[in-house]
């Protein structure tokens, strides 16, 4: 407590006192819908923007007034269109909600989280406060090649795909990844970005977000999510352990975050996919019309093609003297969406029950919809169960199906779904299957 007030709090008032130095002759975009762009923040600047948070020096009124700025601004002159942003920027309903109630218990967790998170950046070096985080709001428009998959889809003319290989854990979460393979998180992610971490939420986006808080500034700029959006991220890392779920979330301790850092590109290696499902709370037949598999075989599709595949190395160098460049000054002078493109790597996907919690997703769907989908992107998926029992199955299921062309794959499930009503997905999977 000593140590909080004489020395942790100062920090954060300095810090949160450096937001006009730092965001002087730099703008913040607003990552606008049906529009893709990118942000790019060192880890300080980060840092300054979650002190002000912290503060509640940050309104939702003045985003786009101060430090952020429209990246359609003209458009937002003309048409006086409010942003489509969270309710909650800044940390206000956290610091104040601590009650006795239940399900503000959980906030005082979370304030450990976010003590502990400036205590590492007040000990960290100058060199750390320099990492770069990327946020890069994607789309599929009309144009894109999912289009083409659309029909094929439909037309169950996908042989040239195969089911990619899935590896079943049945005991870890997604971040328990992080430190051992270069890999893709996946966020199961509200439309808000974020979802209710600066409120009383406390499920898999709010913990993923609380023990890794540079996520937290995508909720200050990003939008809210299309049915055709996602939000990626690269560059930030976990700084807390945790145990528990929802009213039951408990910090834990303090993490070491054990993640390579490219070099050349100033940046961790670590990348996270924020993806939202559809809320099929009661309207649960829903989900099995072809219309709303399609949606999440396309939000998956996207998620899963991260900028963490595609990172260059070149992008960040000045060709006449081959210098490293400030990437925030290089990347913002670019407007090609292959910035950030150049396949040499194909990261794993770390993925779960994506919308089958408070969402009521078929959690035996939902992992066929995203295997499709990594599978179209050629990724390998690691699939965390959480100990679900419906998922008991699931490592015969990919035992029998892993290879199978996906156009075999879609007419099973395009025929699974006139008959949900008589069986489980992975029965019919197994009783058909050949």
């Amino acid at each position: 407590m000593v140590e909080f007030w004489e020395n942790l709090l100062p920090f954060i008032s300095i810090q949160a006192q450096k937001i006009e130095s730092l965001f002087l002759n730099k703008r913040i975009k607003i990552l606008k819908q049906q529009s893709e762009g990118h942000n790019v923040l060192t880890k300080g600047e980060i840092c300054s923007l979650l002190a002000n948070m912290f503060f509640f020096t940050i309104e939702k009124k003045s985003i786009d007034q101060k430090y952020i700025q429209s990246q359609i601004q003209l458009t937002c002159q003309t048409e006086q269109k409010p942003l489509q942003l969270p309710k909650y920027v800044n940390m206000k309903n956290i610091l104040t909600r601590v009650d006795g109630q239940l399900e503000n218990q959980c906030n005082i967790q979370k304030i450990y989280c976010i003590i502990n998170y400036f205590r590492r950046i007040m000990m960290s070096s100058e060199f750390e406060r320099q990492l770069n985080v990327i946020y890069k709001r994607k789309l599929l428009s009309n144009q894109s090649i999912f289009q083409d998959l659309k029909n094929q889809i439909q037309q169950a003319n996908l042989n040239k795909f195969f089911l990619q290989p899935v590896q079943i854990d049945e005991e870890n979460s997604i971040q328990v990844y992080e430190d051992k393979i270069e890999c893709i998180q996946c966020d199961f992610a509200d439309k808000y970005v974020g979802g209710g971490v600066l409120n009383k939420g406390c499920v898999q986006e709010e913990i993923m977000f609380i023990v890794s808080p540079e996520l937290i500034p995508s909720i200050l700029f990003c939008e809210r999510l299309a049915d055709n959006e996602v939000v990626q991220v690269s560059g930030c890392e976990k700084y807390c352990t945790y145990k528990g779920y929802g009213a039951s979330f408990e910090y834990e301790d303090n993490y070491i975050s054990q993640i390579q850092v490219e070099q050349n590109m100033q940046i961790k290696l670590a990348h996270y996919s924020i993806y939202d499902a559809t809320n099929f709370r009661n309207r649960e037949s829903d989900q099995y019309q072809w219309q709303y598999v399609l949606r999440d075989l396309q939000k998956a599709y996207l998620a899963f093609n991260h900028i963490g595949d595609t990172l260059n190395i070149s992008l960040f160098q000045n060709p006449q003297d081959n210098q490293i460049l400030l990437s925030q000054q290089y990347l913002q002078q670019q407007d090609n969406n292959q910035l950030l493109i150049a396949f040499q790597k194909n990261l794993p996907v770390i993925t779960g029950n994506w919308g089958c919690g408070l969402y009521r997703g078929d959690v035996q769907l939902k992992l066929v919809i995203q295997w499709i989908s990594a599978s179209l992107n050629n990724k390998k998926v690691f699939y965390c169960t959480f100990g679900n029992p419906l998922l008991k199955n699931a490592k015969q299921v990919v035992t029998a199906l892993q290879g199978k062309p996906l156009d075999y794959i879609v007419q099973l499930l395009q025929n699974f779904l006139l008959l949900h009503k008589d069986q489980e997905f992975f029965e019919y999977l197994l009783k058909n299957s050949n």
